[in-house]
Order: C-alpha cells, then sequence, then structure tokens
C-alpha cells in the first residue's frame, strides 16, 4: 500500500508557498513521475517528513504536484491499474496525521 500526503513546500525561485503531494514509497512502475525531495521547516510549517518522494506536476515536469492536481493523479493511478479503496481511506483519515491524502495500491 502507498500513502500520499500534502506537505507546505516554499518554492524558492517563484517565492510561493504550495501544498504539494508527497508519496511514502516509489511505486515500480511509477517512478518517472516522481523525485527525491528535501522538505524543510517553511515560516511556521514543519513538515512531517525530512525528506521524501514528491510527484511531478502534470503541467509543468520543473515543479512539483499540487493538491489541485489530486483528480487528474487519481485518474492517472486507475489508468496504471491501481486502486484505491475509499471505505478503507475513510478509516484512514480519521487515524492518520492531518495532511494524509489517500491511499492505493495495485490491482490484483
Amino acid at each position: 500500500m502507498y500513502a500520499i500526503y500534502k506537505e507546505v513546500y516554499l518554492d524558492k525561485i517563484y517565492k510561493t508557498y504550495e501544498n504539494i503531494l508527497i508519496i511514502s514509497a516509489i511505486p515500480p512502475n511509477l517512478n518517472n513521475m516522481i523525485r527525491n525531495i528535501r522538505l524543510e521547516k517553511v515560516s511556521v510549517h514543519k513538515p512531517s517528513f525530512n525528506c521524501g518522494y514528491a510527484f511531478k506536476s502534470f503541467l509543468n515536469s520543473n515543479k512539483y504536484m499540487t493538491i489541485e492536481e489530486l483528480p487528474n493523479l487519481i485518474s492517472y493511478l486507475k489508468q496504471y491499474n491501481y486502486e484505491i479503496d475509499y471505505e478503507e481511506n475513510k478509516l484512514l483519515s480519521i487515524h492518520m496525521k492531518s495532511n494524509f491524502i489517500l491511499s492505493f495500491r495495485p490491482k490484483n
């Protein structure tokens, strides 16, 4: 199972804060759309992780995927044979950190 979280990220080039999507581990056939990222404390926002894996944006591969691209990501995951159990995600969201978005797994 893979989990997607949102983290506040400071884009130092554009000097803007963005809520980007990060993932717990790299799924084998999605490695071309994920890159390593170092997360730093941003203002009052302390990241849940020091480093991790962020999705590349569908709109600009030089940027990280933002929360606004989540519907596109869900469609992409379904296209690549991953399943999202919405009932399971409801349960997880109650007990996980507040930045948890969803989990998914390969279809059997």
